[in-house]
């Protein structure tokens, strides 16, 4: 079946934006040290409403020190790899209702791992011009370089031209790996790093995408749908 787009939107024009912004990544190490404040950034959905939230942790202890969410209107459909022109309208109003910017701020979604190298970390990340990290529960291109056994880390390579474009990481053999692949201004080696450094026991994902997922979802959950 074929996917319905909204009225004047053309996933041939949005593929050659994507293909544009994807030249103006910054695929290395481009922020302000020590880090002091790090983000976690995620989209809760109820029915058309989207709510966009950032979260602001100490760093490197992660303590939570602020949380903002905006709420958006859309009707725009989930396309696979087009999900940023989906969410990075409620990320924007989320982040630009804080107080101040964290140093680093991890997406739950693709960076540079995506068919066309500019997955929701990597399109926020330029429009937004902030550093940022992909990290996303599963894998939208590319393999790994080789079956990852236990807990640790394995490259993700490009079929074709075996760059490598991510890592596979699992912190507990409970969990299944996370993609972590580069968003704008922070290198691969730098966002593997920054994100083993900020998980902890028990759960999944870095604590700064995982209180911006709780957050979102809580705020979700209060709106009211017809």
């Amino acid at each position: 079946m074929k996917t319905r787009v909204p009225k004047g939107f053309s996933l041939e024009r949005a593929e050659v934006a994507q293909r544009l912004l994807s030249t103006r990544v910054k695929a290395y190490d481009d922020f302000e040290e020590p880090i002091k404040l790090v983000g976690g950034a995620d989209v809760a959905w109820r029915g058309d409403n989207a709510v966009g939230c950032i979260t602001l942790h100490e760093f490197p202890s992660l303590t939570m020190v602020g949380v903002s969410t905006a709420t958006v209107k859309s009707s725009f459909p989930y396309i696979p790899t087009f999900l940023s022109f989906r969410e990075v309208k409620p990320l924007m109003a989320a982040l630009e209702k804080l107080p101040v910017r964290p140093t680093v701020l991890f997406v739950n979604g693709q960076g540079l791992a995506h068919p066309r190298r500019l997955g929701l970390a990597s399109h926020l990340g330029v429009v937004a011009d902030i550093p940022t990290i992909g990290v996303a529960q599963g894998v939208l291109c590319g393999r790994a370089e080789r079956p990852l056994e236990g807990v640790g880390f394995v490259e993700l390579v490009d079929e074709v031209t075996g760059e490598v474009i991510g890592y596979l990481y699992r912190s507990d053999e409970r969990f299944k790996p996370i993609c972590i692949s580069v968003g704008h201004r922070v290198s691969l080696e730098t966002a593997l790093r920054l994100t083993m450094s900020c998980i902890r026991r028990g759960i999944k994902l870095p604590i700064p995408l995982h209180s911006a997922h709780v957050e979102a979802t809580k705020e979700a959950r209060r709106l009211h749908v017809d």
